[in-house]
């Protein structure tokens, strides 16, 4: 019960934000909720996950005041907040690289996975891949708040084409998410994070639990696979950046299958280890992506 009423307090106070920021320019309210995090971010206990992962990926930073870096993750993450309600006004000015690769999986006519990470502000890619012809159905983790999960849902619903849907993270929706595939249409997914019941592949030279399921629902349902991600350059602008398509093996020998499923899920891990060592402000370093082990010291409980 208490929990319930906590989740209530949190959506309620994120919708009275949300509220007020709808009154601001969007990029008023993206340079205010960024600056407030970068300066409230790095002191939050969550940062000690964010310093963590960051001496995972970048050993040196054992050996340097990483802070600075700290505040702009931190700044990143208000940013996309702060745009939250401004969605369908900044999408028009932002800029597609590579929309060619879009419209060439587009004249194939077959399904496309759109695979991207927690990178830039990634709550509006699958309306800008809509705004290229291609309407992806997106794939997300429910957060623990179903509150805040309604909200989400409602925020997202407005940006997609109408009758779009919005498929969960999990053994739940699997079935539907293959059946959407098999019919031609096109899912986008983010593939960054830890997943529990996927593969253990390497990441910034350690293993850590992947994605798997990606490559298998494209080599079922024939797919093409796009991978993709949002840039945030020094003044907060965003650019989609698109590259070009992956046509897996069409025919695999069955002895031969979870073979070429680890070796194209370790070809996007390592693509989105390169997006990461390319901007590493603007990646989501606030979860445990890595075994527990490795956050289990004292310091960094």
């Amino acid at each position: 019960m208490k929990k319930k009423i906590l989740y209530k307090i949190q959506n309620d106070l994120l919708q009275i934000l949300f509220y007020i920021l709808s009154y601001l320019e969007p990029k008023q309210s993206s340079f205010l909720i960024g600056k407030i995090f970068s300066f409230i971010g790095p002191f939050l206990p969550l940062n000690k996950i964010v310093r963590r992962n960051l001496e995972i990926a970048f050993p040196e930073c054992q050996k340097i005041n990483t802070f600075s870096l700290e505040k702009r993750i931190w700044e990143n993450l208000g940013r996309n907040f702060g745009e939250l309600p401004h969605l369908k006004a900044i999408k028009p000015k932002i800029k597609i690289i590579g929309s060619s690769h879009l419209q060439a999986a587009k004249a194939t006519h077959r399904p496309v996975i759109f695979v991207s990470a927690h990178f830039g502000n990634w709550e509006i890619m699958p309306s800008l891949l809509a705004r290229e012809g291609l309407s992806f159905a997106p794939v997300f983790r429910a957060p623990n708040n179903p509150y805040l999960n309604q909200f989400l849902i409602k925020i997202r619903q407005n940006l997609l084409q109408k009758n779009t849907p919005i498929f969960t993270k999990g053994a739940k929706d699997v079935r539907k998410i293959l059946a959407h595939l098999k019919s031609g249409k096109h899912l986008g997914m983010l593939i960054d994070q830890k997943m529990n019941d996927g593969i253990a592949l390497q990441f910034f030279q350690r293993k850590a639990m992947s994605s798997n399921a990606t490559i298998s629902l494209a080599m079922r349902a024939k797919a093409l696979i796009v991978s993709g991600h949002m840039e945030r350059n020094s003044k907060g602008d965003l650019t989609l950046i698109v590259d070009p398509p992956i046509d897996l093996p069409q025919s695999i020998h069955t002895e031969k299958q979870h073979e070429e499923i680890q070796k194209y899920s370790q070809f996007l891990n390592n693509r989105i280890e390169e997006w990461i060592k390319n901007t590493p402000s603007i990646w989501l370093w606030m979860h445990r992506r890595w075994d527990k082990s490795l956050y289990q010291s004292p310091q960094h409980q």
